[in-house]
């Protein structure tokens, strides 16, 4: 009986070859991107004392990264109707490669700046690829788990590259975290181009220039803007953000009504015809919840150890790097309850995981125990890994085939807007509360504005709590046009 039963499940849960070759493939490039993107922080330090620059300067490095991705990342639906996964998976890793080959070499500030921006601009045509990839090749069923799966890179690589960033530079210097990706982006570039066949029809959207302009100064002066907020509150920003933000918001709103007024005409850069879906609308709503929430608390928690706590970043990283790793490995298991019990009932309950664990740091004060700190943020790391995959899934699932790629780049930008105003606002109410900033504030001033950001984290989780029952899996779009 039990040889019987296995063959009667394996054709339900393993993907075809061809398609687990495919994901694979864009996998192994979306994890070098992942873990690039989070390196550069460690190495600042030495950067700055090598190439002579101040610190203004040098996080431009970081600041220009952003700004390229949410440049870039509204133009890829557009750019995957018209173009094959083949050729843009070559344009992304041949862009990326050629920026990390000027890092590696790179011996002073403006060639380093080039590459980090030839970087992001490829890590920005990846990302949204994969997601539209991955609904077009995976069978309905098994979406979840293989989002969950998925749910493993994009989670565990951000949580090991400072960790190596700070292993390299101590050992070989900053160019040999270019020279160590160097390699592997150049054998994904070849590996891709040998493997990685999809066939695509080129659908009938023509390039609305404006458009393009719009979204390119709108996208990036508003997270321009957001990412002054912390420095302006400081008292150092390079400008008043609001100079930024306010025309950042009207040249975005203004963007969004053209797209409504050019869809119809299958003219929009950004077809925005998902959002008449209720679980796409609802998934995205959730998702700026948590992007806001989720960022803005990672933010505040190592000021709070380090600066209230006493603890050393050492300590601060190893007491949150396992709840990085525990997000990622749990990704599969919320996949598979999201494919046999459906996005609510796997949703309220993680949602209301994340109320508790920002409920309890908002209780965080000058005696905490860092074991305190240690569960609760631990806590809230795995409540989110049944969080991102059951949106994605909800969200991608609801749209129809045609509009993929368009779900794919509106959720892109979302998450970067919705990190970038989380954190304004975390950085912000702490500093306001604690009455100086983390180097100059007091013990007790920082303890306070700590507690001020999780309060405001501990609203928005509440908010999101709501929220996680309004989304539920639309009929599917296919059936209905049958």
């Amino acid at each position: 009986m039990s040889n019987s039963a296995k063959p009667a499940k394996a054709p339900r849960r393993k993907l075809p070859a061809e398609a687990a070759r495919i994901l694979f493939i864009l996998l192994g490039a979306n994890f070098v991107v992942a873990l690039n993107e989070t390196v550069l922080g460690v190495a600042l330090p030495s950067i700055m004392k090598d190439l002579n620059i101040t610190a203004s300067v040098g996080q431009w490095l970081t600041a220009a990264f952003l700004l390229t991705v949410a440049v870039i990342i509204p133009v890829t639906g557009y750019l995957q109707s018209k173009h094959s996964t083949r050729v843009l998976f070559f344009a992304a890793m041949g862009i990326f490669t050629a920026g990390t080959l000027l890092g590696a070499l790179s011996g002073n500030f403006e060639v380093l700046l080039t590459g980090r921006v030839l970087q992001a601009a490829g890590t920005a045509l990846l990302m949204p690829m994969f997601m539209t990839t991955m609904m077009k090749v995976v069978p309905e069923d098994m979406r979840g788990q293989v989002m969950g799966q998925i749910s493993l890179v994009f989670s565990v690589a951000p949580a090991l590259g400072p960790a190596a960033s700070g292993l390299i530079v101590q050992a070989w210097g900053w160019h040999a975290l270019f020279w160590g990706v160097l390699p592997i982006a150049a054998v994904a570039f070849l590996v891709g181009g040998k493997w990685l066949h999809l066939e695509h029809e080129p659908g009938p959207i023509r390039l609305d220039i404006f458009s393009l302009v719009l979204s390119g100064v709108g996208f990036s002066a508003l997270v321009y803007g957001l990412s002054e907020v912390g420095p302006a509150v400081r008292g150092d920003a390079t400008i008043n953000p609001l100079l930024a933000i306010i025309p950042g918001a009207l040249i975005v709103t203004w963007f969004v009504l053209r797209q409504l007024k050019l869809a119809p005409q299958n003219a929009a850069l950004l077809d925005l015809g998902t959002f008449r879906s209720p679980a796409f609308r609802n998934s995205i709503l959730l998702m700026v919840a948590l992007m806001a929430g989720l960022f803005g608390t990672i933010i505040i928690v190592p000021i709070y150890v380090q600066g209230v706590l006493g603890a050393t970043a050492l300590q601060t990283g190893l007491l949150m790097m396992p709840g990085g790793l525990l997000q990622g490995l749990l990704g599969g298991v919320a996949g598979m309850l999201y494919d046999r019990h459906g996005a609510r009932k796997t949703l309220v309950p993680a949602m209301a995981g994340v109320a508790a664990s920002v409920g309890i740091m908002s209780l965080f004060g000058v005696g905490t125990s860092l074991w305190l700190v240690f569960i609760a943020y631990t806590l809230l790391s795995v409540s989110l890994s049944f969080c991102f995959p059951v949106l994605f899934g909800t969200a991608m699932s609801a749209v129809e085939g045609h509009l993929y790629s368009h779900a794919s780049a509106t959720m892109g930008v979302v998450q970067q807007v919705a990190g970038a105003a989380g954190t304004a606002s975390f950085v912000a109410v702490l500093t306001m509360l604690s009455g100086g900033t983390a180097q100059t504030a007091s013990i007790s001033g920082l303890a306070n504005g700590s507690h001020g950001a999780f309060v405001i984290g501990l609203v928005i989780a509440i908010v999101g709590v709501g929220l996680a029952f309004t989304v539920k899996a639309d009929p599917k779009p296919e059936a209905a046009a049958a």
